[in-house]
């Protein structure tokens, strides 16, 4: 949409409608509408000689306010925008939708014939405010598209900041040499579950069909309640299923995957969980597993993953540890 400044607008006073070949006297001027599709649009225009000097003023030229353009002068000093527009002889060019004033839209025609050119406004004031307002809608939907697109950048870089913390603060635990094994392998859990933001933790031994609760964090809501050190069947206790094949999972919602058939997730009535296999360098040992009785809403991503295996890579060095110094003993 091109923008046109204009001298001396007047244009205060609602145009009737009426044919638009009505005002429309010159010859060349009517057989060049005929050739246009302006069905009750409201035209004008100006006639100019070869030096450019206004000459006719005709169609509805007060709609437009260029009724007092004088005639006999310089028709750029009089409309400046026409510096450079003129077409040569027979040449016609058109600049659609151009804001001739504050509430008004046109198609300019420039058009010549013989010793004559001629400039043609044709009123497209309400296809120009709609292009107006879908140019405005676009804008508005470019602006809040891009306001999300720095919200979510901003997010994703709390996010990476918050999981570097996290991490160095799980090689912290690992490496705290005033803590006892036990005592570390709490506090890696206690941070997986503040980091996941959910409610248990478990650390369990799997051997063949039992499993052992070797360390539990956080409260338990409802559901299957665990113990450290009691053992039941490998299949009431979450996530003993990924020792089968040293695997991992990560569940918003155990509604939606086939792992709610599981017994041991119905049992403790779990909605949302990470869980991950733990091999120690003496071979499989067991599984840790994160829950809650609640769905997680806003989802895991891939750093909650990554943040996962973590855990469960330090687990399995420091239950390896514990484990050469019982045969050690």
């Amino acid at each position: 949409m091109i923008c046109l400044t204009v001298w001396r607008v007047r244009c205060c006073r609602v145009c009737q409608r009426h044919d638009p070949m009505d005002k429309i006297v010159d010859i060349a001027v009517a057989s060049y509408v005929k050739s246009l599709s302006v069905s009750d649009c409201q035209l004008a225009y100006l006639g100019l000689d070869k030096q450019h000097r206004v000459n006719v003023v005709g169609g509805a030229a007060e709609c437009f306010g260029i009724e007092d353009i004088q005639r006999g002068s310089l028709a750029v000093a009089q409309l400046s925008f026409l510096e450079g527009l003129f077409a040569g002889e027979n040449s016609p060019t058109v600049i659609p939708n151009a804001q001739f004033m504050v509430d008004r839209f046109v198609d300019l025609h420039l058009f010549g014939d013989p010793g004559q050119q001629w400039l043609l406004f044709v009123d497209r004031t309400e296809q120009g405010r709609q292009l107006q307002r879908a140019q405005q809608v676009r804008l508005d939907e470019d602006i809040v598209q891009e306001q999300m697109l720095k919200e979510r950048s901003a997010d994703h870089a709390i996010g990476v900041d918050a999981y570097y913390l996290a991490t160095e603060r799980l090689i912290s635990i690992y490496s705290d040499s005033y803590q006892s094994v036990d005592e570390k392998l709490s506090g890696l859990l206690q941070q997986g579950l503040d980091y996941f933001q959910l409610e248990v933790a478990l650390l369990s031994c799997v051997t063949n069909d039992l499993a052992t609760v070797e360390v539990v964090v956080g409260e338990q809501p409802g559901g299957a309640k665990f113990k450290e050190g009691e053992t039941r069947s490998a299949d009431e206790i979450p996530c003993s299923f990924l020792l089968d094949n040293m695997s991992h999972l990560v569940i918003d919602n155990v509604a939606n995957t086939q792992q709610f058939a599981r017994s041991g997730f119905s049992l403790a009535g779990i909605k949302s969980c990470l869980g991950a296999a733990v091999q120690t360098i003496n071979g499989p040992f067991g599984c840790i597993c994160f829950y809650s009785t609640k769905a997680k809403l806003d989802g895991f991503v891939e750093q909650d993953e990554k943040f996962l295996l973590t855990i469960a890579d330090l687990i399995a060095g420091l239950q390896g540890s514990k484990e050469q110094l019982g045969f050690v003993q």
